[in-house]
């Protein structure tokens, strides 16, 4: 390990969240050094180490980068604790806030496309992942971007508009029978196995809370789904750090998701590695700019 600092919390930290990852794609970016800038590596390596600055690292060394006489641990911009995964994925504020949501939309409609385009892609029948445009154009098969009355046929429709998962996909419903499927759907539907698909992006540590965090989330659908009839209902939450780490298990859950071309699951792992480490110093840009605004 060189002079690294083995007794460190990072190098703990680390050690430990390595034997859930799969070590080459969550460091691909060291093989496509034309694809990634010297800045963004810079931040990269800064984020994972702990050396992002920010508000708390400034108050630990009491040195302000701006105003030498305020010195705390709160954001400047939305004025909550301040951290490098705050920076990441946590700032409240207008411009950082459609930033994270960006680099979610993209991921998940990449998702999408390729769930889209496998061996399962005429049994996705909602995707909400991007504008009603974008859907046309990347998802054309994909006929819903809101779940159908006929899939939840006694929830309100209140209700039902608010459940909105990323993505909704109907065990050996074939797609192309649309019209004939939705005459039988209350009887048939209960027999096919259903995925409720949510796409999460957050600290390269906290896996497990945003896995706990989405089962909350569409708690509300997971019940829906069970008293509209659905019998097998299967939560299937796909986890990347925000820094383009990939979870060893991400290939097994996505060729059960229908994409069985190993290399189109490479090839989409190694697209979302960089999209993460791009939004990651496009947010951290941002941040040094609005924090700097007069």
């Amino acid at each position: 390990m060189g002079h690294c600092n083995e007794d460190s919390i990072y190098f703990n930290i680390w050690k430990d969240l390595s034997k859930g990852l799969d070590v080459c794609l969550s460091n691909y970016f060291w093989c496509v050094p034309s694809q990634v800038t010297d800045s963004e590596l810079r931040t990269v390596l800064q984020y994972r180490t702990g050396n992002l600055w920010n508000k708390k690292i400034e108050q630990r060394n009491k040195r302000a980068m701006k105003n030498p006489i305020l010195i705390d641990n709160l954001c400047p911009l939305c004025h909550k604790a301040d951290s490098g995964s705050h920076i990441a994925g946590g700032c409240k504020h207008p411009q950082m806030r459609s930033l994270v949501i960006a680099r979610h939309n993209t991921i998940a409609t990449a998702i999408m496309t390729e769930i889209a385009r496998g061996e399962q892609g005429t049994d996705l029948l909602v995707c909400d992942t991007c504008s009603k445009d974008k859907h046309k154009q990347l998802l054309p098969t994909v006929p819903f971007q809101r779940i159908p009355r006929w899939v939840l046929p006694y929830t309100p429709p209140t209700l039902r508009e608010k459940l909105r998962p990323d993505g909704l996909l109907i065990r050996t419903f074939n797609m192309y029978r649309l019209h004939a499927f939705r005459r039988v759907a209350p009887y048939t539907l209960k027999t096919k196995p259903v995925n409720v698909i949510e796409v999460k992006i957050t600290s390269d540590t906290n896996e497990h809370e945003k896995m706990i965090q989405a089962k909350k989330q569409h708690g509300t659908l997971l019940r829906q789904l069970k008293q509209n009839g659905h019998k097998k209902i299967i939560l299937s939450t796909l986890v990347f750090g925000v820094s383009g780490t990939i979870p060893k298990n991400m290939k097994d859950k996505l060729l059960d998701l229908g994409i069985k071309d190993k290399d189109r699951i490479d090839k989409l792992l190694k697209s979302i590695h960089l999209i993460c480490i791009k939004y990651l110093h496009r947010l951290v840009v941002t941040r040094r700019r609005l924090e700097g605004a007069p």
